[in-house]
């Protein structure tokens, strides 16, 4: 932990994955608190925000969060703004099935994957996972890294996930999820619009991205960041160049550096 850090910090992880994905994130800002909110309770889209919301409590919070963690941060600061002192959106999408042209997903895309879940739910997770890390040069090797750091407690189990030694992982039993709370995440996705409540924010927000993102296209967001500016919403957008969609991993140092910084100056200690 830094030296004089007094934030409590609740960080909110991305669709599919769990608090394991921000280990080395963690170690590198150092809080004074650090609170990870299960969403395998969740049975309907609406409870991201309420599980966060009870997790918060009478403290005031610092919400930081991931791909979807970041959107449920949005909401959850306008749910409960006299909690939540600063937002960090890392890899975020406001509307993740925006119909403009880069903005988004096609919302048909995400339906077939709830089809997928029912069939074998930890090779959806699998290929969304490979997904993000795109096909270039090493990316499969990233990806497989990933896996192991943010899965690292999944059992072999008979399914179509290979790893490295050619067994398999089930990487739904490392999640923090069950299959219905993916299912209510995906839900999420595809109806949860954030543009409006995003401008009424009155909080200092800091929007972390990656410039080599696959899964939500920087340009856009970029745009967003800035039309925010211009209203309530105090953002500052930040873009690490050669970034994908998981900016803090493998090194979380750049990354976890725009945190603190960010926190240091927007918050009174």
């Amino acid at each position: 932990m830094r030296k004089g850090t007094t934030h409590n910090a609740v960080w909110l992880h991305g669709w599919g994955t769990g608090p394991r994905v921000w280990q080395s994130l963690v170690q590198r800002v150092g809080m004074a608190r650090n609170a990870y909110p299960s969403f395998r309770p969740v049975a309907h889209r609406d409870d991201f925000s309420s599980v966060t919301s009870a997790e918060i409590g009478e403290r005031d919070v610092v919400l930081i969060g991931w791909s979807m963690g970041a959107a449920i941060a949005v909401e959850t600061a306008c749910a409960v703004p006299d909690r939540v002192k600063a937002v960090v959106m890392i890899s975020a999408n406001l509307r993740f099935t925006d119909p403009r042209a880069g903005y988004g997903w096609a919302e048909e895309v995400l339906k077939k994957m709830k089809r997928r879940l029912v069939a074998d739910p930890s090779a959806t997770l699998d290929r969304f996972v490979r997904s993000m890390f795109g096909k270039g040069p090493g990316a499969s090797d990233v990806a497989r890294a990933f896996i192991r750091h943010t899965y690292a407690e999944a059992p072999f189990a008979n399914s179509t996930v290979a790893c490295d030694d050619d067994r398999h992982v089930d990487l739904l039993s490392a999640s923090d999820f069950t299959v219905t709370a993916l299912a209510a995440g995906l839900d999420y996705l595809m109806y949860t619009d954030l543009y409006a409540r995003f401008q009424r924010l009155t909080i200092p927000v800091l929007w972390i991205h990656g410039g080599a993102d696959q899964v939500c296209p920087t340009v856009p967001f970029r745009d967003v960041a800035r039309e925010a500016g211009g209203g309530a919403t105090r953002c500052e957008f930040k873009e690490i160049a050669t970034a994908g969609h998981v900016p803090f991993f493998p090194d979380p140092t750049l990354c976890g550096d725009l945190i603190t910084g960010f926190l240091d100056a927007a918050i009174c200690r």
